[in-house]
């Protein structure tokens, strides 16, 4: 039997396809052969498919120990693709059931500090930074995850610790011609609210142009060296080819 043209044609038919209801996501390249998180080497199978794929990848690659332990922990749950099939979805099932009967309180103030002091003073090594990005790379958040994130985020000031750390992270951060453009376009595409503009207006209450604290000298070089980049940017969008 033509195992890797099976198994192609298991993957070919996957690409693209909307399921509904209960899926796996599968790895086309196998992790422990080199394969990433990116998108193009994702697809997303029924259980039963992903129970075959991987009996058909020991069969590709039947000295591969690690493709043999993961299609060995498969078939320790059940006997056959149906039965596994069968099997998952009722597992994911009890599991929403559970979710919604047993929601978890969120984690109480000195509880979220412990948290916090156990990662700090932590570096990551260079491997598991690559790794974290690669992960990443081409996951996009959905309309609605933005909006929790955003709504999460609301009336909650930041530390003077976390706004210093924030600034130094961005201190020397030289971005691409690439990003300036996305950037710049996307501001110019942005419309600000009513109460946004007054917020804008409250807070450049004091510079030149009114009454009160004027700009330190800093800020302003600060402001004009800001300004002078966006005119490059500017002039760099309107000189490419439409």
């Amino acid at each position: 039997m033509n195992y890797p043209a099976h198994y192609h044609r298991l993957v070919s038919r996957a690409r693209g396809r909307i399921l509904t209801g209960y899926t796996e996501r599968h790895h086309i390249l196998p992790k422990c052969m080199g394969g990433m998180d990116a998108p193009g080497n994702l697809v997303e199978l029924t259980a039963e498919e992903h129970y075959v794929a991987h009996q058909l990848l020991v069969k590709m690659y039947p000295d591969n120990t690690k493709l043999v332990h993961a299609a060995n922990y498969m078939a320790k749950r059940c006997s056959g693709n149906k039965s596994y099939g069968w099997l998952r979805r009722r597992h994911a099932i009890a599991v929403g059931n559970m979710q919604r009967d047993k929601k978890k309180p969120p984690f109480s103030l000195e509880h979220r500090e412990k948290l916090a002091s156990a990662q700090r003073g932590k570096k990551m090594s260079l491997e598991h930074r690559e790794k974290t990005a690669a992960a990443g790379r081409g996951r996009t958040a959905s309309q609605a995850t933005r909006a929790k994130m955003s709504a999460s985020s609301i009336g909650k000031p930041k530390s003077l610790i976390a706004r210093e750390r924030m600034s130094k992270a961005k201190t020397g951060t030289i971005r691409s011609q690439e990003t300036r453009i996305k950037i710049s376009n996307g501001l110019r595409r942005r419309i600000c609210s009513p109460e946004t503009r007054e917020k804008l207006s409250k807070s450049k209450l004091g510079n030149k142009h009114n009454l009160g604290r004027l700009h330190s000298s800093e800020a302003r070089s600060k402001m004009r060296t800001s300004w002078d980049k966006r005119r490059l940017v500017a002039t760099s969008v309107a000189s490419l080819p439409q």
